[in-house]
C-alpha cells in the first residue's frame, strides 16, 4: 500500500513538472526546416530565409560540447523575452567568448539587452529603457548590411491592458530614445492567419566604428493567452524591410495549450 502511494506521489508530482513544462512559452517552441511551432501559443511560421537563429547557435554550443555558454544563450533569451531570432550576421561561439554576457548589463548587444515595459522595440540596440544608440550587437562585424528578426513576448496583467493602449505606450517611450524618429503606428489593425495585430514603424540612426547609418525598423504586436507577442524586423533598407515582415502573411494560429 505503501508503494503503491509513494508511486502515485511520484507520478502527480512528475505530471507537475510535465504541465509547468508545456505551459512554458520559452520551452513550447521546435523548428523544422524553415517552420517554427509554439504550441504554447498556438503559432505556427514560416522563418525567413538563410538566417541564423538563436536556437542555431546554441546547437552550435552544443554541439562544441560547451553546455555552460547553451544555458547562459538560453537564460539570456528568457530574460529578455526572446522566443525567436535570426539574422544574416552570424555570430560563432568563438566569437560570443569574446563578449560579457551579464543578462543584467543592459548594454544594448545580441545576448545582453535589458527588457522593460512591452516586446515592441525590445530587439538589442531598440530596447525600451536602454539610451543607447550605439550599435555593438554583433562582435565587430559590420552591422549596416544587417537583416534581422525578433519574436518577443511578455507576461500581461490580468485582465489584460488592450492592445492599442500597449502599443501607444510604447511608441511613446520610442520617440524618447536617441536616434529614432518617424515612429507611426497604423491606425487601423492588421490581421495574419486570421489574428488581429497592430503595425509599428520607426528607424533609428546608429553608430558604429565605420561611421552613422541608418536602420529600418517594423514591429507586429498581439495580445494572445495572456501574453503581448511581438515580431519585430529590422534591415538596411526598407525594401529588405518589407521582404522580412512578408513572412507575416505564412501565420498559422491554432488553439493554445
Amino acid at each position: 500500500m505503501l508503494r503503491r502511494l509513494l508511486f502515485a506521489g511520484l507520478f502527480c508530482f512528475a505530471c507537475a513538472i510535465s504541465a509547468q513544462v508545456a505551459s512554458d512559452p520559452f520551452t513550447s517552441s521546435t523548428t523544422k526546416g524553415r517552420t517554427w511551432t509554439n504550441t504554447f501559443f498556438g503559432i505556427t511560421w514560416e522563418m525567413p530565409k538563410d538566417l541564423q537563429t538563436n536556437l542555431d547557435r546554441q546547437a552550435q554550443a552544443q554541439k562544441a560540447g560547451r553546455e555552460e555558454l547553451v544555458e547562459r544563450m538560453r537564460a539570456d533569451d528568457r530574460q529578455r523575452g526572446v522566443m525567436l531570432s535570426g539574422s544574416n550576421l552570424p555570430v560563432t561561439t568563438q566569437l560570443f567568448d569574446q563578449r560579457s554576457t551579464d543578462p543584467t548589463s543592459g548594454s544594448g548587444g545580441i545576448f545582453s539587452a535589458r527588457r522593460s515595459g512591452t516586446a515592441l522595440g525590445g530587439a538589442p540596440g531598440a530596447a525600451p529603457g536602454n539610451p543607447s544608440a550605439q550599435d555593438t550587437s554583433y562582435f565587430g562585424q559590420d552591422p549596416r548590411t544587417e537583416h534581422s528578426y525578433w519574436i518577443m513576448t511578455k507576461a500581461l496583467t490580468d485582465p489584460a491592458p488592450p492592445l492599442a493602449s500597449l502599443i501607444e505606450a510604447a511608441a511613446a517611450n520610442l520617440r524618447q530614445q536617441p536616434g529614432v524618429s518617424d515612429v507611426q503606428v497604423a491606425s487601423e489593425p492588421v490581421q495574419f492567419g486570421g489574428q488581429e495585430f497592430r503595425q509599428t514603424d520607426w528607424t533609428r540612426q546608429q553608430q558604429a566604428l565605420m561611421g552613422k547609418y541608418i536602420m529600418y525598423s517594423r514591429a507586429y504586436s498581439m495580445v494572445r493567452n495572456g501574453y503581448e507577442i511581438t515580431f519585430s524586423f529590422r534591415a538596411d533598407s526598407k525594401r529588405a524591410l518589407q521582404s522580412l515582415a512578408r513572412s507575416m502573411e505564412s501565420l498559422k494560429f491554432q488553439p493554445p495549450n
